[in-house]
């Protein structure tokens, strides 16, 4: 049976008319080729990702499904089963494995990095992998394992590659082409079904451009100083919240998802609105209550059913939240509503906008800066149209809308993203060695050669290829324009006495009069504070009135001042340009170090007693099979601490190893386990580290000790506030990264049956209750 079918001579699959992009993509699948999709998001991608595991699914060829995350790898899981049916599917995500050797299996993507670098027989039998959110090779912290996963990729398997729209997916799959000496097919569609109108909002203005709301700001603020006589400052002028901007959109522009840039206030926000607005009809509000009480009745787990009751206080006026540190039950109830058209506000982070297809008719940004776990800084355009392209429902809305909330007090234009869609920025590798790829790199190459061969392989190699050689020709071009148009100009391009110059100058002049008056004008301009910088404007401008009044301007006509100022104007240019142009030039040599890098980690490796001239010892067997903190892991292990102590300190040891904290996180202190010993070994490996490579990669959070103890020693899941502020979904995510890194230990240490049974052990002890997911 066909998996399309024609309808009114347009091809169908699953009752859908595909778009030309679509079935163009489609039709490389059929091929048998290797493609790369570029499109925004909402217009139809996943579609395209179906029909390919749909037909490697009839074809009786296993295909793989990666996702950049966990909760994604869930969703799909549970799609797919519906669609193949429950044998035929099965999961890898590090914590969990179920039906590993299903013909259609899901996975998050370094699950498959690392059975790549492991050269896991699995792999073998793969037909295609799909990659889905490419674009993921651009983060700074996770791209490397989107790189290492295509490098390592055997060549019999095909590539289907899914990403937001990026400009330069050529370039990519010209990369991808060169390393894998395959045809890689590229398919872009930057044409939304549903197009986007973006606005800003400040309450007294409404809904509005950007820049006539800078205008409205600049006008208020000139007119707060003139009245109070004083300087202004932030807190001055109206404030415009998130109740504003809701009650404004309330008759014509939801449902809407409401992106903030926290947790707490996602939360603070929902139940702030759900007390000055019920967002349902009766007959709404009846259906999410009957809905709420059938889940609450359904888990058995209590910490689910306080969630659930908590949620449910918004939930029932058609308001609701999400984020990452909820319960997965709760996130999966508020998913439901929102797909059922029951939830009319959605406060949300941007974890949201990977991969879950639910568009709306509105997005609303509290703000266009986010925390990245070190500073605040303006979002990208990419990661604005990841989220903002989930407004507009195909087949419902004529356009989507997205609205900027617009506080007077802090607008500025460079703290907005310019929502140019044509304008995106680039993909840029982000490829990095780890301790773990270089033990792998020993392990499955037979040379020094080969192995500098792969990492020249990188996306970053070669993007500093194909960049060096464009550079220097750009570079002899501009240095050969600027020494033409200095052969042109004339003796006074740079003096006073250039028409052009002295008009500069007179109009700085003016500025500064005007300055000096608009301090005069006001009790706080003329006040004792400003009075140095009265007497300095009033120096400046005696000297430059002095200076112009003796200069004799030279006579030039209109043609040739013309003619002046487009010389200017192109060789400050091309001055700039050239300026960059060597900035880019000592960038791009830096960029390529990765031989450097894996022979110094090699050097440490060999150290620590992890290699030798033979190849790998049984430290850097054990490490290959590590994925966090390999280095730490290993040494405890050959140091006996996973012998020695039981199951509980285990669990609390290994939490220490895997926590991810986040800035504000508080934990009560205890010592659960022999720390001094612990610190011993973490000290020995940062010596070592610091001396051949000048740096310490080691992370060991001890403050999370408690919280994994208590719940692996059986407390209940309330108790456990008691001894973080961690949200509950945030304490659930503590004990599956730490499952996950268990799973690795007993791997690594298969052949001793003693600890691989103990490991078993602090598994179960940590896999109970709500930790356990159930797919």
């Amino acid at each position: 049976m066909a998996l399309m079918e024609l309808s009114e001579g347009r091809p169908r699959y699953r009752g859908f008319f595909l778009d030309p992009f679509q079935a163009e993509a489609i039709g490389y699948i059929e091929q048998n080729l290797s493609v790369l999709v570029s499109a925004p998001t909402g217009v139809g991608k996943t579609l395209i990702a179906d029909y390919t595991i749909e037909k490697c699914f009839r074809e009786k060829r296993q295909v793989v499904y990666t996702a950049p995350i966990k909760a994604l790898s869930n969703q799909k899981y549970k799609d797919f089963k519906r669609l193949f049916g429950e044998d035929s599917v099965g999961i890898i995500t590090g914590d969990i494995v179920i039906n590993s050797d299903a013909p259609v299996l899901v996975m998050t993507t370094e699950i498959f990095r690392n059975m790549l670098l492991t050269r896991d027989p699995l792999i073998d039998s793969v037909a295609y992998l799909i990659l889905d959110e490419v674009h993921y090779i651009s983060d700074v912290d996770r791209g490397s394992v989107w790189e290492e996963s295509i490098i390592f990729l055997p060549s019999h398997v095909r590539i289907l590659g899914l990403s937001a729209t990026i400009p330069n997916v050529d370039e990519l799959a010209g990369w991808i082409g060169s390393i894998r000496r395959e045809e890689v097919k590229v398919i872009k569609n930057f044409k939304r079904i549903v197009p986007l109108r973006h606005y800003v909002y400040e309450k007294n203005l409404g809904i509005v451009s950007l820049e006539k709301a800078l205008k409205s700001k600049k006008r208020l603020i000139e007119e707060w100083e003139e009245e109070s006589g004083m300087g202004f400052k932030r807190g001055s002028l109206p404030t415009t919240t998130h109740l504003d901007l809701i009650e404004a959109l309330r008759k014509e522009y939801l449902p809407c998802l409401y992106f903030v840039f926290s947790r707490k206030k996602c939360e603070e926000f929902a139940y702030e609105l759900s007390r000055r607005q019920d967002l349902l009809a009766k007959p709404e509000r009846k259906e999410v209550d009957a809905f709420l009480e059938q889940k609450i009745a359904e888990t058995v787990v209590e910490a689910n059913k306080a969630a659930l009751r908590r949620v449910g206080r918004v939930l029932v006026r058609g308001i609701g939240y999400h984020h990452a540190g909820m319960l997965p039950i709760v996130k999966d109830v508020v998913e439901d509503l929102l797909s059922r058209k029951l939830i009319k506000v959605l406060y949300c982070t941007e974890t949201f906008a990977v991969g879950i297809n639910m568009p709306v008719k509105t997005v609303c940004f509290d703000s266009n800066e986010k925390f990245d776990g070190k500073d605040f800084r303006l979002m990208s355009r990419q990661e604005y149209f990841q989220m903002a392209g989930r407004a507009g429902r195909r087949g419902i809305d004529t356009q989507g809308f997205v609205f900027s909330l617009a506080d007077m007090n802090f607008l500025e234009q460079e703290k907005m993203v310019k929502p140019e869609e044509g304008n995106l920025e680039d993909l840029k590798s982000q490829f990095n060695l780890g301790y773990n790829s270089v033990v792998n790199l020993i392990a499955n190459h037979q040379s020094e050669e080969e192995i500098e061969s792969v990492l020249r392989d990188n996306f970053a190699y070669y993007q500093v290829s194909r960049q060096s050689s464009q550079v220097q020709e750009r570079l002899a071009t501009v240095e050969k324009e600027l020494s033409e148009l200095l052969g042109k100009r004339c003796g006074d391009f740079y003096n006073v006495q250039c028409s052009i110059q002295h008009q500069k100058q007179w109009s700085k002049l003016k500025e500064d009069k005007r300055q000096l008056a608009r301090l005069m004008k006001t009790k706080w301009g003329r006040s004792r504070h400003y009075q140095e910088k009265r007497e300095q404007l009033s120096k400046k401008i005696k000297q430059n009135e002095d200076l112009l009044g003796m200069v004799a301007v030279r006579p030039c006509t209109q043609e040739q001042v013309a003619d002046c100022r487009e010389q200017r104007k192109n060789y400050n240019r091309l001055d700039e340009e050239k300026k960059q142009l060597y900035k880019i030039w000592g960038t791009l040599q830096k960029e390529t170090n990765f031989v450097r890098d894996y022979r110094s980690k090699r050097q440490l490796l060999a150290e620590m007693g992890f290699v030798d001239e033979a190849g790998l010892t049984p430290r850097g067997r054990f490490a290959g099979k590590i994925y966090v903190q390999e280095l730490l892991v290993t040494e405890l292990y050959f140091d006996g601490v996973f012998h020695e102590f039981d199951e509980d300190r285990i669990n609390a040891l290994v939490a220490c190893i895997g926590y991810e904290g986040r800035k504000n996180d508080w934990f009560r202190k205890a010592k659960v386990f022999d720390l001094d010993r612990v610190y011993h070994i973490i000290a020995d490996i940062n010596r070592k580290e610091h001396e051949i490579l000048k740096t310490n990669t080691m992370m060991f959070q001890p403050e999370v000790a408690l919280l994994a103890y208590q719940w692996s020693a059986g407390e209940e899941f309330a108790n456990l506030r008691n001894v973080c502020n961690l949200q509950d979904g945030d304490i659930v995510s503590v004990m599956r990264r730490t499952i996950d890194l268990l799973r690795q230990i007993r791997s690594a240490a298969l052949e001793d049956r003693g600890i691989s049974a103990k490991l078993t052990g602090c598994i179960k002890r940590l896999d109970r209750d709500v930790v356990e997911v159930i797919l």
